[in-house]
């Protein structure tokens, strides 16, 4: 939850005492979110946005952008789209003055407005507003093959749909489906849910055969599913010597992560995502993946690998979605119960293994005695 805010606060200032009463709002509104009291987590965001400028602690422009963001999740869950479009304008209004228009909470913003706005069928200002955030987004390379970028692109396209721009509107909307390929295969939900989109454009545009097509298209790829079929990287055709070429291809070994973690080790691929994983984790730079002596005996063993890969492709994900590659505590925890949930699922396929089920043994004591067995498994522990 605290992905919800771009700011950060070192524990020690939780003591302070101009600080201690807007820490328990935060904490409180946190709460309330995680909760999905998402009327009373507004109320209380509106009061964090009054008070954030007399905290002398952390950056007041960035602690005020941060709970604007949230505050217009907040309404968005409410179905209240105008309202949520106005909190994500003061933000990008705030950093905007202060000359912060460089940063990605600022993009994050003017889309996030954008999506509002589009919602809440004020076409154009939704338009205009992702626009501006795809000018931001584009001053970053690494961010060109990311779901916020595919995103932007998404609400773009649909902004010029319903400005009646349909030619742009197809532009796009082609490239939100080239990102979506890279991602997720053609063969995922996600891509084949766009494609239904550039359909849409393409009738809309009176370019009937091209919509056809597409439509077609989207019946071929549905039967293969349906068939299981599904889009891996090869990682036999990629070159992982160097951590520049990993960094290349981290969409991939996030897609084989993903796919890892969502499917029993009985699956026919499941070997070859295996195998991606681990290559890609040898040379990059892009995560740091610690190893404890659990996982380290798990990876002795064939019967009781894949749990071990599973650990890692949790790391894979963490690390790739909270965009950090700090090997921590947190993400340790996070990534021992998915791997302990992958165990529970795939059980009955290898037998139970000993120092696993100790951690289950310790869940059904509590949720705390847990917490203390994977602290104490922590490598260097």
């Amino acid at each position: 939850m605290i992905a919800l805010f771009m700011f950060t606060v070192s524990p020690a200032q939780d003591t302070d005492q101009q600080l201690s009463p807007f820490m328990q709002l935060l904490s409180d509104f946190l709460s309330a979110y995680s909760d999905k009291k998402y009327s009373t987590a507004a109320e209380m965001g509106e009061k964090l946005a009054q008070s954030c400028d007399t905290v002398t602690e952390v950056n007041p422009d960035s602690l005020y952008a941060g709970i604007q963001l949230a505050l217009g999740r907040c309404y968005s869950r409410l179905n209240r789209y105008e309202k949520a479009g106005l909190a994500a304008d003061k933000g990008a209004d705030r950093l905007r003055a202060k000359r912060m228009t460089k940063d990605i909470t600022y993009a994050n913003l003017l889309d996030n407005a954008g999506f509002y706005y589009l919602s809440d069928r004020q076409y154009e200002k939704g338009l205009q507003r992702s626009l501006a955030a795809l000018d931001v987004y584009s001053q970053y390379p690494d961010k060109a093959v990311t779901q916020d970028m595919q995103a932007i692109y998404s609400h773009i396209g649909e902004g010029y749909y319903n400005t009646k721009k349909y030619q742009d509107a197809i532009v796009y909307q082609i490239k939100t489906l080239n990102i979506s390929e890279k991602l997720n295969g053609k063969h995922s939900d996600d891509y084949i849910n766009e494609l239904t989109y550039l359909a849409k454009y393409y009738s809309a545009a009176g370019e009937d055969k091209k919509a056809d097509a597409v439509n077609a298209d989207i019946d071929k790829l549905q039967r293969e599913v349906e068939d299981g079929q599904v889009d891996l990287p090869d990682v036999d055709s990629r070159d992982f010597s160097t951590a520049e070429e990993c960094h290349k291809y981290s969409y991939e070994a996030y897609r084989c992560a993903d796919f890892f973690l969502n499917h029993y080790l009985s699956n026919d691929n499941i070997d070859k995502c295996a195998k991606y994983i681990m290559s890609w984790l040898a040379s990059t730079k892009d995560v740091n993946c610690g190893l404890g002596k659990v996982e380290t005996e798990l990876l002795t063993n064939d019967k009781t690998k894949g749990y071990a890969v599973a650990y890692m492709a949790a790391i894979i994900k963490y690390s790739i979605e909270n965009e950090d590659s700090t090997f921590s505590p947190d993400m340790y925890h996070d990534a021992f119960i998915d791997m302990l949930n992958y165990y529970i699922a795939n059980r009955e396929l290898t037998g139970k293994v000993k120092s696993l089920e100790k951690f289950i043994n310790a869940y059904n004591k509590g949720p705390e005695e847990l917490d203390e067995m994977i602290n104490k498994a922590y490598p260097g522990n």
